[in-house]
């Protein structure tokens, strides 16, 4: 498969992942008005807190003048799924030079940049099917995860 292709059939699956995580940081920001996101331990546990009911942990956080990323590890029920790809999920966030981002009740009108991080190129191998069957199991995944909230 190559990146058009790939790109083609991850964008739902990024889509679908970027309101799930948009929405529960909205929740965090409706019960405490703001959210401020710097690379600490504090943001770090506060971010696991937000999503651990999705499965995901987070692996790392990245900020320069230009954004925020925050580094996302998969739990062990996506990771277990037949052919499982990706290595990250990364939510990316704008940055206005200081070095952190306040999240408040006016973050949450445009969509936010979700990436499957596939470090290691296993999509090359995959066909476009296989692609597309992974990315409905991890949906079917993420349901598990929310039927047990």
């Amino acid at each position: 498969m190559n990146r058009d292709e790939y790109i083609k059939e991850t964008k739902d699956i990024e889509n679908y992942f970027s309101e799930q995580i948009k929405s529960r940081f909205k929740n965090y920001v409706d019960e405490n008005y703001e959210i401020d996101l710097c690379a600490d331990y504090e943001t770090h546990e506060k971010i696991n807190d937000i999503l651990k009911n999705d499965g995901f942990e987070v692996y790392g956080m990245n900020i320069n003048m230009d954004g925020f990323y925050l580094h996302l590890d998969f739990g062990g029920n996506y990771i277990e799924i037949e052919g499982f790809p990706f290595t990250r999920l990364i939510v990316s966030f704008s940055n206005d030079g200081n070095y952190n981002v306040s999240l408040d009740e006016d973050a949450f009108s445009n969509p936010w940049e979700v990436t499957f991080e596939d470090a290691f190129d296993n999509c090359t191998a995959m066909t476009p099917q296989k692609l597309k069957d992974v990315t409905q199991e991890i949906k079917k995944v993420h349901f598990s995860y929310l039927l047990k909230m």
